[in-house]
């Protein structure tokens, strides 16, 4: 119940003061709607009437879909005006003579549909076809004129630039009715508690009497089963409309973003290089062989394979240096902070990447290094976030829902990048360059280090977070036992196996898209929509796998055994399918793609395997754990590149149909590496790997237990736990 209703009067007036309410609410909504349309359809009416377009360089397609849009913006906020105009004077009248006895003769109730429809109209549809017009209005103004050998580049920057406010324009209307129905819904479970809660307890009550008049113990009342009348802790907490779900949303998207200025490089150096003149002057035709490919125009930048190599692996130099300090960091200054801010640093590097290109290959160089560095802190920061926002019984899909934004991001990146590539390949890191920034102002409006920093989540919620993730502090003085955790098998076990997965998952991620063009010849945009689809299998593998885990251990079988399986099939599976696809010739590219999705889809079950056994083997330490086994799985990002790029450099000089063969066999052999290595990891795992808490973690196993069964039992007492801890 508001703090309003609690101030109403409570007799037979209450009603009268509740219309009045509702009328003055009506009076703002109306005064807010008209002076909304009658500032953006002058503006959509003077963009109509003055706006010069040039017919010839613009289609007929988008020049009907501007006008109509025009004409809608105009039609929809003269609706708007005219609602306002129509009502406002009467409501004014009754609201100037300042007596809740006259309320009842405004039209506000009567027409209350009416009021609706123009602050709808006005705040929300009106506003978006306004942005929606200026976007293409942006592009008309901007695109340059048929046969004038200008790139497109200022259109594109106008639509990079307006598609975020139309981005935040939603989510801003979809958060803002969310919590104003939240904020509804709270006032009346409040009113209901109120007015249930004398009756609630006076039950309760009598159950606490026996029939002798004696109260029961406290057993006797579970066993009776008293305490199951009340709703569950955090049963009545909304979960549509609660913050956590926000930050898992936000989160989302920031890993979304991640992963795309992570990968966008690996589809732009496609076009960004001029392959015409690494060729020798009798071998300048392009190869093309699938009747999908078209072809390719060549990019400005002469940049040998190793060239190439270094530029894409310059990143992991950055990413590896940062896995380690960036736990600390988050836990010294805030994961929100650290998150934020480092996020920000790529985007602002993924920016200045077109004018780095053309400045000089070693800024270029240094940009992507930066851009490595900033990603390294990400995972250690979100897992800080979470363990002070994330309840333990909904820890696993707020987690999930986050990181499964990294797949995603996979996903959308590499069909718009090629997309965009068609354009101008500025415009791939001018576009996702944007969407970090805009991103970081989310982050930064909507996300806290603790729920005891937020500004806007609600009471209720924030007690269920900090009672259920528990408010003391953990012992932040214990000794890091260094040698002992560099002496253990399983610790071993893990780095190993973890790198030599991630050998296979890096020479996918930064490679797929030359192994398009060079072996598959697909044009731009075939190449970046068939880029995405393995990743896809990734996201549904990794989803599955973890599902399927569970399953085995429910069947009792030991964590050992479930983890040495799961690693091994995101391994060896890979591996072969790797190998299959190396054997199908170019002439097959759909089969070459679907082997590609089949091995990286496998790849996934490497997280219900060797990516959890961290906390398996050292709860306590399972984050400095991933730190440094993530730290040596960064290797292989910049140096399967190299790799790779030095097999297939020695092809580019040699004639059509010999660099086709050339190319087949040298990425038959980069293939052939990875199958190897994928097997090595397998193998070495799966002799050394354990399941069990290790005697240099041995100390966390009483806090685990007592974690467990104060989050499960919260009700026993001291004599009880021993008893019940083998139920709960």
């Amino acid at each position: 119940m508001s703090n309003n209703i609690w101030l109403a009067p409570k007799d037979s007036k209450a009603e009268t003061w509740m219309a009045w309410k509702t009328m003055h609410l009506a009076r703002a909504k109306l005064k807010a709607s008209s002076r909304t349309s009658a500032l953006l359809s002058g503006f959509a009416m003077v963009v109509m009437v003055e706006a010069s377009v040039d017919y010839a360089k613009v289609g007929q397609g988008l020049l009907i879909v501007f006008s109509i849009c025009t004409v809608l913006v105009v039609g929809v906020h003269l609706l708007a005006l005219m609602i306002s105009t129509c009502m406002l004077p009467n409501i004014e009248a009754v609201a100037s003579l300042n007596s809740m006895e006259a309320v009842n003769e405004s039209p506000h109730m009567r027409l209350r549909v009416y009021v609706d429809i123009a602050w709808l109209l006005s705040t929300f549809i009106g506003i978006l076809l306004f942005l929606v017009e200026m976007a293409i209005l942006g592009w008309i103004r901007f695109l340059p004129e048929a046969g004038s050998g200008q790139n497109k580049s200022a259109s594109i920057a106008a639509i990079v630039v307006i598609v975020p406010v139309i981005i935040i324009f939603l989510l801003f209307a979809a958060h803002f009715y969310k919590q104003l129905i939240a904020h509804k819904m709270q006032n009346t479970a409040a009113e209901l508690e109120e007015l249930n809660l004398e009756e609630k307890w006076t039950e309760i009550a009598k159950k606490f009497i026996t029939g002798d008049g004696q109260l029961m113990s406290v057993r006797a009342m579970r066993k009776d089963k008293i305490f199951s009348t009340l709703p569950p802790e955090g049963s009545s907490l909304p979960w549509w409309c609660s913050i956590r779900l926000l930050l898992a949303f936000v989160g989302f998207l920031g890993f979304v973003n991640l992963y795309a200025l992570r990968v966008n490089m690996s589809v732009a150096i496609v076009c960004m290089v001029n392959n015409t003149a690494l060729s020798d002057s009798n071998s300048t035709q392009e190869c093309e062989i699938n009747s999908t490919s078209t072809s390719n125009s060549d990019g400005e930048f002469v940049w040998d394979r190793t060239t190439q190599g270094y530029i894409l692996g310059s990143f992991f130099y950055g990413y590896a240096i940062t896995q380690i300090p960036g736990g600390w960091l988050a836990q010294r200054f805030g994961g929100k902070r650290i998150f934020g801010g480092f996020m920000l640093m790529t985007a602002i590097a993924t920016l200045l990447t077109p004018v780095g290109a053309e400045a000089s290959v070693y800024f270029l160089i240094t940009l992507r290094f930066i851009k490595g560095l900033g990603q390294g802190v990400v995972f250690p920061c979100m897992h800080s976030i979470w363990a002070k926002w994330a309840p333990p019984l909904e820890r696993t899909k707020l987690v999930g829902l986050t990181y499964a934004g990294a797949q995603i991001g996979n996903v959308i990146t590499f069909p718009i990048s090629g997309f965009l590539c068609q354009y101008s390949w500025t415009a791939i890191f001018y576009a996702f360059g944007a969407y970090g920034v805009v991103w970081f102002l989310l982050w930064t409006f909507f996300v806290s280090d603790s729920p005891e920093t937020h500004r806007q989540i609600s009471q209720i919620e924030k007690d269920y977070i900090i009672e259920s993730t528990g408010t003391k502090k953990t012992d932040s003085n214990y000794k890091v036992p260094w040698l002992k955790i560099f002496k253990s098998k399983a610790v071993w076990a893990i780095i190993v196996a973890h790198t030599c997965s991630n050998w296979g998952t890096y020479l996918v991620l930064t490679g797929l898209p030359t192994y398009f063009k060079d072996v598959l010849h697909f044009d731009m945009k075939s190449n970046g929509l068939f880029s995405a689809l393995p990743y896809i299998g990734f996201w549904a593998f990794i989803s599955f796998g973890g599902i399927f885990a569970d399953f085995l251990r429910k069947k009792r079988i030991r964590t050992v055994k479930v983890r040495k399986l799961m690693t091994s099939m995101g391994t060896i599976l890979p591996g072969t399918f790797l190998l299959i696809t190396a054997y199908i010739p170019g002439t097959y590219p759909l089969a070459a793609v679907a082997g590609l999705t089949i091995a990286v889809g496998f790849s996934g079950f490497q997280y219900a395997g060797v990516m959890t056994n961290h906390i398996d083997i050292a709860p306590r330490f399972a984050g400095l754990l991933f730190g440094i086994s993530n730290t040596a799985a960064t290797i292989p990002g910049f140096v399967s590149p190299l790799v790779t790029a030095a097999l297939t450099s020695a092809c580019t000089k040699l004639s059509c149909e010999e660099k086709v063969a050339c190319l087949a066999n040298r990425w038959l052999v980069s293939f052939f590496i990875a199958a190897a290595i994928y097997l090595i990891g397998a193998i070495f795992y799966c002799i050394f790997a354990q399941g069990e808490i290790q005697d240099w973690a041995e100390s966390s196993i009483g806090e685990v237990e007592n974690s467990l069964m104060k989050e499960k039992c919260p009700e026993l007492g001291k004599e009880e736990k021993e008893e019940e801890k083998t139920k709960c």
